[in-house]
């Protein structure tokens, strides 16, 4: 009887212990509940961390960074605007001040001059002489604007052998009162007269009767707005008659011209 009471208690006991399989299931089960329950724990602290967030803060911010965005896009295009109208304007300066060139110059590149002859030498000699201009015999003034020009000189070289055989060349001025508007002058150098001042009582001499060759060889003159210019065969330039002009005109190393055709100019008011 004791013995089968100390029985029926080891088997009791026996079935109230763990078995190593059930305990090693028990423990990877234990294990995983820990491991589920600390990932919902983190999920559940992100959770938590997100919801005390401020949205609207964040809402805000990114509404600042776009319109810091936009900002900038719009002061970059601002700028690029800037510089073209920039452009823009210095382009339309230039074509203003080219207009403005050209609108000063265009009467005085409407009035120029050319001509030239000369004779034989009386004495012999085959020195060697610079040009006779175009040879024509003849000194041209054109003004193809249709407007006058108030005053014009003219500086002549005449270039001649002295006694001795020497070739020598002086400039003499010629000056014109006005030359009138849409007009071709045309002075024959038969009646261009040398010295005409120079001697009172006297005959004055002619180109056509001097010993050497002649040129017209500069121009100055005013237009109507009072701008001084000068001209030579090559060039147009604003400016003072040079001190040649002066000194001709103060020794009245004069020529005079009488008998002067005047024609009328072709394509006046299309001449550039």
């Amino acid at each position: 009887m004791t013995n089968g009471s100390q029985r029926q208690s080891r088997l009791r006991l026996a079935r109230q212990r763990s078995a190593p399989n059930r305990i090693r299931a028990r423990l990877r089960k234990e294990r995983f509940e820990t491991v589920s329950d600390a990932g919902t724990s983190q999920v559940r602290h992100a959770w938590q961390r997100a919801r005390r967030v401020g949205w609207t803060h964040v809402v805000a911010v990114a509404g600042t960074v776009l319109a810091a965005v936009a900002a900038v896009g719009g002061l970059w295009a601002q700028a690029v605007a800037t510089y073209w109208s920039q452009q823009t304007a210095k382009d339309q300066l230039s074509q203003s001040k080219e207009e403005d060139v050209r609108r000063v110059r265009n009467q005085a590149a409407k009035v120029t001059y050319w001509g030239g002859g000369g004779s034989a030498f009386k004495w012999g000699g085959t020195g060697t002489l610079p040009s006779a201009g175009d040879g024509s015999g003849a000194l041209h003034v054109l003004n193809r604007s249709p407007d006058p020009v108030p005053r014009a000189s003219i500086a002549v070289e005449i270039t001649g052998k002295s006694p001795d055989g020497e070739i020598r060349s002086e400039v003499w001025v010629m000056s014109l009162s006005s030359i009138p508007p849409c007009s071709h002058i045309e002075y024959q150098e038969s009646e261009l007269h040398r010295g005409y001042f120079r001697e009172e009582g006297g005959e004055s001499e002619t180109l056509s009767g001097e010993e050497g060759v002649w040129a017209p060889v500069s121009m100055h003159f005013t237009d109507t707005r009072g701008v001084e210019w000068m001209r030579t065969q090559t060039s147009l330039e604003e400016g003072s008659a040079p001190k040649s002009f002066a000194r001709a005109a103060s020794s009245r190393m004069e020529i005079v011209g009488t008998g002067a055709k005047v024609h009328k100019a072709e394509l006046c008011n299309d001449a550039s």
